[in-house]
This record gives C-alpha cells, structure tokens and sequence, in this order.
C-alpha cells in the first residue's frame, strides 16, 4: 500500500468527518510544498556547481565556516579528575640497632 492509495482511503473515509478531510488536506500540501522545496535546492546547488567558479565557492564556504563558528556555541571541554587513593601511613616496625 503506498502512499496515494492510503491518502485516497483516509480521504474517502474521512467524508463523514470533515476534520480528517481537513488533516489529510493539510498534510498533502506540506508534502507537496516539501517536495517543492528540495527539488529548487537540489536546482539551485547544481547550477551553482556548474556556473559559480570553483575559488568563488570556496572562498565562500570559509566565509560560512567562520560564521557558524561565530555563532555556534563552543564544544564543552571535558577534563578528567584522577583522585588517587593513597593509604595510610602506618609508622614501621624498628629494626633492632646493631653495636
């Protein structure tokens, strides 16, 4: 069962409920607008592949790169504490002194 067959079905069912015509209505559209959206990205990253030199494009990926590292918050540093256990000192036993 794919996708447009389940739609039809939930639309058809959904004639005795209008608030279910309007989801599945709602949900079309933000598929469709989706849809729409990567197929112009997909468009425009390959024209600008094709005309848009390629030190153009570098030197603007380094500009973006200095942004987000602007922007985005720093990675937490992380530091490790080692407490060592150290036993107690217990005074030795003397050795008998030799004459």
């Amino acid at each position: 069962m794919d996708l447009s067959s389940s739609l039809a079905a939930a639309a058809s069912a959904s004639a005795a409920s209008p608030s279910l015509a309007k989801a599945v209505d709602t949900y079309r559209k933000a598929v469709g607008t989706a849809a729409t959206l990567t197929a112009y990205t997909v468009l425009a990253r390959g024209m600008a592949r094709e005309l848009v030199p390629h030190d153009l494009r570098a030197a603007v990926a380094w500009a973006a790169s200095l942004v987000r590292a602007r922007f985005e918050p720093r990675p937490a540093e992380r530091r490790t504490v080692i407490i060592r256990r150290r036993r107690p000192v217990r005074p030795r036993p003397r050795e008998p002194r030799l004459r």
